[in-house]
């Protein structure tokens, strides 16, 4: 399995690492040199992080410890694509 976040910087700075921070509709394609037939892992080691929609062009698996929020596995949240615009729309 190949680390989703192991490459995303400092590991101090890793998503998730403050309280409620959420990854929201986050795609992840991957090519070159990392087998097809493989899932990518997602790590994320910080209390109540949320996870809502991690998709990609492959089956992602979670290793959270401890369990985070998540919803939408494997699946792109279409209705309201950026939790960014949802939330300025609605101040």
């Amino acid at each position: 399995m190949y680390d989703l976040f192991k490459v995303s910087g400092a590991g101090n700075r890793s998503p998730g690492r403050g309280r409620f921070n959420t990854t929201w509709n986050l795609q992840v394609i991957t090519d070159g040199n990392f087998p097809p037939d493989q899932p990518l892992l997602g790590r994320i080691g910080r209390p109540d992080a949320r996870v809502i929609s991690l998709h990609g062009n492959r089956a992602i698996t979670h290793d959270f410890t401890p369990d985070p929020y998540i919803e939408v596995l494997n699946q792109e949240i279409t209705s309201i694509p950026s939790l960014y615009d949802y939330q300025l729309g609605n101040r």
